[in-house]
């Protein structure tokens, strides 16, 4: 279950806007640290599973495959089938420490936790 922005600021209890600024302050939006999270979270299922592409999407909250698809080939520049084929050479463009790095922010928590830092 994703959350919304307006059910994060009821939890926090603070104003849509004041967190849209409070991450704008930082260098982020909600739907930008989203994004992050469900594309970190594909790679892991890519990577580490063998979960269809179908079951994934559907985690992921997108409506339909064909949108998580075209999301995930937006964030890496390759579909998710040819990640999966070649993710090793993926990872190494990217540097494993950074992938790494990346693998922090798999849990939707981590959304919850970057809006509690700028409280």
């Amino acid at each position: 279950q994703w959350l919304e922005l307006s059910e994060i600021a009821h939890h926090f209890n603070m104003s849509e806007a004041t967190i849209q600024r409070r991450l704008k302050s930082e260098g982020f939006s909600y739907q930008q640290l989203k994004n992050d999270i469900r594309r970190d979270m594909a790679i892991e299922l890519l990577s580490n599973s063998q979960v269809s592409l179908q079951d994934i999407s559907t985690e992921l909250n997108f409506h339909d495959p064909s949108a998580f698809h075209r999301a995930f080939k937006k964030w890496t520049g390759v579909s998710p089938g040819a990640y999966r084929q070649n993710k090793d050479a993926y990872l190494r463009s990217i540097g494993i420490s950074n992938y790494e790095i990346l693998l922090l922010f798999l849990h939707h928590k981590s959304l919850a936790n970057k809006i509690l830092s700028l409280k």
